[in-house]
């Protein structure tokens, strides 16, 4: 068949990489990281001291135009001594979600390259049944044309020339069905890069 192309157009370390930056379930388990890796700081965060300011400035007095300006200024630190250990109880269980997250990327990554590898490697042994088709065909396609020339001239059978024409049937729907195969394949490998899921 003439849209059947060779796989090897795109390399496999190529097409992990694509894989790695397309796959929408890598690039959610990245956010989720992210996410995890803020938590750590905002709870590291509140082992330091909290500190406010305030400020206000207006008129005070009852009359109509009031001429008295009342002003106050203040800023507070607020350092608690013991909570109990919840601070750091809380640390602890945000650097551990962290780490569960790292966990789930690094298996989820690991699994999306080996889809990957396992997909090419389908694809390539697709490729190579249609091109095994393809002389079969031909042969097929011969065995016909001489069984059809000897009939004509009288040296073969209606039989030799329809059993000719049966094997080039069974010939040609076992390249399509290895066409059949080879489409799916590439599909399942364009999936596994992640080009379907823009």
């Amino acid at each position: 068949p003439h849209d059947i192309t060779p796989p090897s157009a795109l390399q496999i370390h190529d097409a992990i990489e694509l894989a790695i930056s397309l796959r929408p379930e890598l690039k959610a388990a990245r956010q989720r990281v992210e996410a995890a890796k803020k938590g750590i700081a905002a709870a590291r965060s509140a082992f330091g001291p909290k500190v406010q300011a305030e400020g206000s400035f207006g008129w005070r007095d009852a009359d109509f135009l009031p001429h008295d300006k009342d002003w106050m200024a203040g800023f507070s630190i607020e350092l608690p001594i013991f909570t109990g250990f919840s601070r750091a109880h809380r640390l602890g269980k945000i650097k551990a979600e962290f780490a569960r997250e790292e966990a789930d990327l690094d298996a989820l990554t690991l699994a999306i390259r080996q889809e990957v590898w396992a997909a090419h490697s389908r694809l390539h042994e697709a490729f190579e049944r249609v091109r095994a088709t393809e002389p079969m065909v031909r042969d097929a396609q011969e065995s016909v044309r001489l069984a059809q020339e000897r009939y004509e001239a009288g040296a073969g059978t209606m039989t030799d020339l329809l059993d000719s024409e049966t094997s080039l049937a069974k010939a040609e729907a076992i390249q399509a069905e290895a066409a059949w195969d080879f489409q799916t394949a590439k599909s399942v490998f364009q999936r596994a890069m992640g080009l379907f899921n823009r």
